[in-house]
């Protein structure tokens, strides 16, 4: 009885604007009882709040306890790449995209999330398994490629690249003709 009033009145705070008084009830509920609605409560508040550190902890508990939902996987998402973490982002978003691959919003937050890092060269690879008519994905691996000192594979992915982009940019082609 006592933890439906508590959890009442963080909801009660969050809804009047009062967050520190809300998470302190959240927190005080967690402490006495481990509850996974509880939890995921919080953890939504947080992201909320733009709270991203504690809202990435909470979700990483939250995925530890159901490694298949999608809205756990989708808040951590969230939490990485709303506080400028996309390489964190990346796995949880590949993983939302492998069962939604036709959600458009998951797969452009994908893309921002790769788009805002250098990948090694395997983990570029990877994104072109993932899909080889992105261009960016193409481009990311071969750059990947020459600062791994790997030039002639580097050559062979600006040559696909080049070969697949209707007008490529002079950056490109001179990108190219450097790892030739």
């Amino acid at each position: 009885q006592g933890g439906r009033v508590v959890r009442e009145l963080a909801r009660l705070h969050v809804q009047r604007l009062h967050p520190d008084e809300a998470f302190a009830r959240y927190r005080a509920l967690l402490a006495l009882r481990p509850d996974t609605s509880v939890r995921a409560e919080y953890a939504g508040a947080l992201l909320a709040a733009q709270r991203y550190d504690s809202a990435a902890a909470n979700f990483r508990i939250l995925t530890a306890t159901d490694s298949e939902s999608v809205a756990y996987h989708l808040g951590l998402a969230r939490s990485f790449a709303w506080s400028n973490h996309p390489r964190e982002a990346e796995p949880e978003l590949h993983w939302l995209v492998a069962r939604s691959p036709n959600d458009t919003v998951l797969v452009s937050m994908l893309h921002l999330a790769r788009g805002a890092y250098d990948p090694t060269a395997a983990e570029a690879a990877r994104w072109v398994n993932d899909e080889p008519t992105y261009a960016p994905y193409r481009l990311a691996l071969a750059r990947a490629q020459v600062r791994e000192h790997r030039y002639g594979l580097a050559a062979t992915a600006f040559d696909t690249l080049l070969a697949m982009t209707p007008a490529p940019t002079l950056s490109q082609v001179r990108e190219a003709a450097s790892a030739h």
